[in-house]
C-alpha cells in the first residue's frame, strides 16, 4: 500500500486519486494514519 503524506496527497491531487483507483492509499499526518482511500468500487465490495 503506498502511503501519501496529508501536505502530498493536498499538493499532487490527481495522482493521489489515481493511484487509489488501483490499490489502497494510507494518508498519514504526523507519521500517523488519518485515513485510507479506495476505489468506489472497492468500498462497495466491502459494504
Amino acid at each position: 500500500m503506498q502511503v501519501f503524506t496529508a501536505n502530498e496527497a493536498k499538493t499532487h491531487f490527481g495522482a493521489f486519486i489515481d493511484k487509489a483507483q488501483r490499490e489502497p492509499v494510507r494518508v498519514t499526518r504526523r507519521g500517523r494514519t488519518i485515513g485510507i482511500m479506495v476505489s468506489e468500487a472497492e468500498y462497495e465490495s466491502m459494504r
